[in-house]
């Protein structure tokens, strides 16, 4: 059965609360509602714009709660708790409940449980490993920059993912590309040209237009919640993009592949099955 909490990825509904899925029945998992950043139990925590989350083995969901600076950690019983960030806005390592993010929006589990972060404001990747947070690429500096990851540049890292060897994709959000960070340290563009558009083709011939997430499946194929093109793209191992779904348009239509319509599709996610979900923000 390819169903379970792996849903939960894609219902982050920017309503303050996380909202649970099964059985095409929604009901409120934790959030009052009501903007804040208390910890406690399901409806008695308080969020501040959630923007993605990540999910462990355990059923363990760690939240970039955005606005807080905060990232939190719901356990399978609903309890609430900050996981990581002081709450002060900021670029600052060392253990994680001292540790500054600012305005963290993307997050992605790693093999060993290492959890990666797209930390949009700070332009770095960050790592919160055995209760310490880590930067792992980007200098810091709003730029372009290919080559070694801590002095590399970025323009809004935003979503990542990470495959079974510990490469990590990320989308450059405002560079309009996607990325790879290297298990020896080194980053490289993926696909994208730079330039806001939205073509198919190989690597730096694709373009896209603020893309927001990424996932990726088993078989190393990429997907991205291309934002502003309305539209899913892939990417294959070989870095050829093409358009998985949605032409351009933006829309409410449901219908097989380019025939479909989003509205500023945002958090994507895989089920075990290989069905992708996407949160459709603006319908």
């Amino acid at each position: 059965m390819c169903k379970g909490v792996h849903i939960v990825k894609i219902l982050i509904l920017l309503l303050f609360a996380i909202n649970q899925i099964a059985a095409q029945q929604v009901s409120t998992f934790a959030g009052s509602g009501v903007a804040g950043s208390a910890n406690g139990n399901g409806i008695n925590a308080q969020f501040n714009s959630p923007y993605n989350l990540g999910i462990d083995t355990a059923g363990n969901l760690y939240i970039c709660d955005t606005f807080n600076n905060l990232i939190r950690k719901i356990d399978v019983s609903a309890n609430v708790t900050t996981f990581a960030g002081t709450g002060v806005q900021g670029h600052l390592d060392g253990a994680a409940g001292n540790a500054r993010f600012y305005s963290p929006w993307g997050v992605c589990i790693g093999n060993n449980g290492e959890i990666i972060i797209g930390d949009n404001m700070t332009e770095r990747l960050r790592k919160i490993e055995n209760g310490n947070v880590t930067s792992i690429a980007g200098s810091g500096i709003v730029g372009n920059l290919l080559g070694p990851a801590m002095s590399a540049q970025f323009n809004k890292p935003n979503g990542v993912c990470i495959d079974n060897v510990g490469n990590i994709f990320f989308v450059d959000r405002y560079n309009n590309q996607v990325k790879k960070l290297d298990t020896s340290g080194i980053v490289s563009l993926v696909a994208g040209s730079g330039s806001p558009g939205f073509a198919n083709g190989q690597g730096a011939l694709a373009s896209f237009n603020v893309p927001a997430d990424i996932i990726n499946d088993k078989n190393n194929n990429l997907y991205v919640s291309d934002r502003d093109n309305q539209s899913i793209r892939k990417i294959s191992p070989t870095g050829m993009v093409t358009t998985f779904a949605g032409n351009g348009m933006a829309g409410f239509v449901n219908a097989t592949g380019t025939q479909a319509r989003f509205n500023s599709p945002h958090g994507i996610f895989l089920d075990a099955c290989g069905n992708l979900y996407v949160a459709d923000m603006l319908n």
